[in-house]
């Protein structure tokens, strides 16, 4: 199984930074801070949406991954599955998705047999 083709192909977000102000500041420096800090308020939404989308294809692209690992071992009508999968998730997740179908193969011949 390719595992690649579950990879979120989405750049990943970069979180603005947040000015500041030093301490010893003059009152031009204020303004220039609160308008510096009114541009990242609405940076940070556009942040916060950005990875609202970043992790939903994320999302989809694990939910993809686990139907089709569980159909191409066959055990996707299984009626324990969802155990089996989380029990293969759990024991491979770590080591990247080829080591989850991995693990999920070596449960398949347990529970097929």
């Amino acid at each position: 199984m390719d595992t690649s083709i579950y990879e979120n192909k989405m750049e990943y977000p970069a979180r603005p930074k947040k000015p500041i102000l030093s301490r010893e500041h003059t009152s031009e420096d204020a303004e220039l801070y609160a308008a510096s800090l009114k541009t990242w308020e609405k940076d940070m939404e556009t942040y916060q949406e950005s990875m609202k989308e970043y992790r939903a294809e994320t999302h989809r692209l694990m939910d993809k991954f686990r139907h089709d690992a569980l159909d191409d071992v066959g055990l996707l009508n299984h009626p324990k599955a969802d155990k089996i999968y989380s029990k293969a998730w759990e024991d491979g997740h770590s080591s990247g998705l080829y080591s989850v179908y991995q693990e999920l193969c070596d449960l398949a011949e347990l529970f097929l047999d």
